[in-house]
């Protein structure tokens, strides 16, 4: 992500959350089932990383021991529904199943990733309603079903910036940044055997050798 401090990143919340307020309202109406729900919400996502240069890394439908997550946005899970299945009642069963499956990708992943399950969110997402869930203290927190709007779109891209930096620690992850093929090994590998050849340390020398 490029470095924006948390001030400016606020600002772009508080300036783009009522288009993506839009943005997600019209993929709901339009959305004739999920998979079409999960496309033109994600399609929003993108457009709202891109006016500012951030970097969201999605792994979209990631496997887990039991299933799939919809869309994961490294330490962030998306539950999509289909378009219109929540209901303002926190009781209702698709809530409820929805709230299950959250609660189940963020217990995954805390295992998976080795990480702290309260390092983790998620939300439950029909389009027209949020349904936030996080671990804290020992317990879960499952906040009560709010519309999609201008205010709750905002506590959404807020999880989704602060959630989608600092990568867990696994080997695919370092692989991935500095791996062979990666641009710090390409910029780390020929400095550090310049470094080496011309140093005049016998002990690095002979290192070197062996």
């Amino acid at each position: 992500m490029t470095d924006y401090s948390p001030v400016q990143l606020e600002e772009f919340v508080r300036q783009r959350a009522p288009e993506i307020t839009q943005g997600i309202q019209d993929a709901a109406a339009r959305a004739r089932n999920e998979a079409d729900l999960v496309a033109e919400v994600e399609d929003v996502l993108k457009r709202f990383k891109e006016s500012f240069g951030l970097t969201l890394d999605l792994s979209r439908e990631r496997i887990l021991v039991n299933g799939r997550a919809d869309a994961l946005y490294n330490r962030f899970v998306i539950e999509y529904e289909p378009p219109g299945s929540l209901r303002k009642d926190s009781d209702w069963r698709k809530n409820q199943h929805a709230i299950g499956q959250v609660k189940q990708y963020i217990e995954e992943m805390a295992k998976v990733d080795r990480q702290r399950q309260e390092r983790l969110a998620g939300v439950a997402l029909d389009g027209s309603f949020y349904i936030f869930v996080r671990y804290r203290d020992g317990h879960w927190r499952v906040d009560d079903p709010i519309p999609v709007n201008t205010a709750s779109t905002q506590t959404f891209l807020r999880y989704l910036l602060s959630l989608s930096t600092e990568l867990p620690l696994t080997p695919e992850n370092l692989v991935r940044g500095f791996g062979e093929n990666s641009e710090a090994a390409i910029l780390a590998v020929p400095a550090l055997y310049k470094a080496l050849r011309e140093t005049d340390n016998p002990k690095a020398q002979v290192l070197f050798a062996q």
